[in-house]
């Protein structure tokens, strides 16, 4: 796997051996495109990071910050070697948890990103209920969330976020997101044709300390 655009384009990246399955090159570069103009500059979130391998195009493409959060410490492993390679480090920190544990911490800081990228096992049990618990305050504003899943897959996500976009790829389906004034809670079918219905962590070092 290579890194597609920037900085570090073409540079190979070390992918974990096992179940993992990273985002192809095709979902990652049709993603970004759809993000071009948010990502120069911006806070970018991972959860089930995997690889590393949309973190750290974002930050091959200008973004400011990235935090990854995976629950396996050999992926983990992997990322930080890669970061340190590409030498991306100083840009980014890595957190060896469980999601819906991160997503908690990450709300009790107060901390936004301006753009969230959820690649979740396909097979993941918990899924509904983690995106429906994902609260819109982790986004800022003018902030976006993707959501990579096979297609045809049930969505229910939080009021407040509604559906911009929706992309399909053969059995993968991604799901785009944003911010929204609203009460009423959302349900998306991933892939189907349908209607349209404060600082991240690189500033809050400034302020506290970060694992």
């Amino acid at each position: 796997m290579r890194v597609s655009a920037g900085q570090a384009r073409g540079r190979e990246l070390k992918v974990p051996s096992g179940r993992i399955r990273p985002t192809s090159q095709l979902v990652r570069e049709a993603v970004f495109n759809v993000w071009r103009p948010l990502v120069p500059e911006s806070r970018f979130l991972e959860l089930f990071a995997g690889s590393g391998s949309m973190g750290i195009e974002a930050l091959s493409r200008g973004a400011r910050s990235c935090l990854f959060v995976e629950k396996n410490p050999a992926a983990c492993r992997i990322i930080r070697e890669n970061l340190h390679s590409l030498q991306f480090a100083d840009r980014a920190e890595v957190w060896n948890l469980d999601v819906t544990v991160a997503v908690k911490k990450i709300a009790a800081r107060g901390w936004q990103f301006d753009l969230i990228y959820l690649d979740p096992p396909y097979d993941y049990p918990r899924l509904e209920a983690l995106v429906a618990g994902i609260p819109p305050a982790l986004l800022t504003e003018v902030g976006m969330m993707a959501i990579e899943t096979r297609a045809g897959m049930s969505l229910r996500f939080a009021s407040g976020l509604v559906r911009y976009r929706q992309k399909r790829y053969g059995d993968t389906a991604v799901t785009f997101l944003r911010k929204v004034e609203g009460d009423a809670q959302c349900i998306e079918v991933a892939g189907r044709t349908g209607g349209e219905n404060k600082p991240g962590p690189a500033a809050a070092h400034d302020q506290q300390s970060s694992p």
